[in-house]
């Protein structure tokens, strides 16, 4: 992989994002689809860049404004931008060599599966095996979006409804199971629900509210940038787990004021707290 010259004209080696974790994990190989790029999107890139992940598809149809800054992960020089490009910027600040699709549009329920296509390309997959490894794409989808209902549109679309294939290249891609990480967030507390595809939507349905049943309020009206951090690292570190071989959480909670960290906890009961 190529080297690269940063604005003091010192080097930068990619490769050098693994020097003291290479033994920790491994992510090369995954293909990030991230679906929103507010609070938790936003960390969520930015923490998956920093680990080596190299492939991302991101989708947000906003643009970062003021209120953005204390909360999600950009700065004022990127006021009016495309939040996918900010966030496209942000990752190749931290590794320029990132292949990175961004496609400034909401997903819905008419979004289709040859939307979440690879990004890489084929110069990309020929630098790997020229140096003795052929990458097979584990593709994980981010669900971080800022309400209820446009998860419902997400869960409904074609692209993840029960008995659809994703367009995947045979060649190139895991036979693995894919997942989709759906990521809720309030001022305080957070939620993270892990399901593989493709999806049944009554297993999600199981997991899912109305915005009138969590809160009034979007998501980015009550946020806090610690609870947004944090949302970013569970998210990273439970990808990390699982497809290192760990059993990672198929459930997790977290609540700021008690401290409380519980991955087996009735859904309903908290239901009330977060978005």
């Amino acid at each position: 992989m190529s080297t690269f010259i940063g604005n003091t004209g010192l080097t930068f080696d990619p490769d050098s994002l693994r020097a003291r974790n290479s033994s920790i994990y491994d992510l090369r190989d995954l293909q990030i689809h991230l679906i929103g790029c507010g609070a938790i999107g936003s960390f969520t890139a930015s923490t998956l860049a920093r680990m080596g992940v190299i492939n991302f598809n991101i989708f947000d149809d906003d643009t970062v404004t003021s209120e953005n800054i204390g909360v999600q992960d950009f700065t004022f020089h990127q006021l009016g931008m495309d939040k996918t490009k900010a966030v496209k910027q942000n990752i190749t600040s931290i590794n320029p060599a990132a292949n990175i699709s961004i496609k400034p549009w909401r997903v819905d329920e008419n979004t289709s599966s040859s939307d979440f296509t690879s990004v890489h390309d084929n110069a990309f997959f020929e630098r790997y095996q020229s140096r003795g490894r052929t990458p097979r794409y584990k593709h994980v989808f981010i669900m971080a979006v800022d309400s209820m209902e446009a998860r419902m549109k997400i869960a409904q679309s074609s692209a993840f409804s029960s008995g659809c294939s994703l367009s995947l290249n045979a060649n190139r891609d895991s036979d693995k199971t894919s997942y989709l990480y759906d990521a809720r967030m309030g001022s305080e507390t957070f939620q993270l629900y892990r399901f593989p595809l493709p999806l049944i939507l009554k297993d999600y349905m199981s997991t899912w509210y109305s915005d009138e049943d969590g809160d009034s309020e979007p998501c980015s009206a009550r946020s806090t940038s610690y609870c947004s951090t944090l949302a970013g690292s569970m998210i990273a570190s439970e990808i990390k787990k699982h497809e290192s071989g760990g059993l990672g959480a198929e459930k997790i909670i977290f609540n700021f004021p008690s401290l409380l960290l519980d991955s087996d906890t009735d859904f309903s009961s908290l239901k009330r707290l977060v978005s």
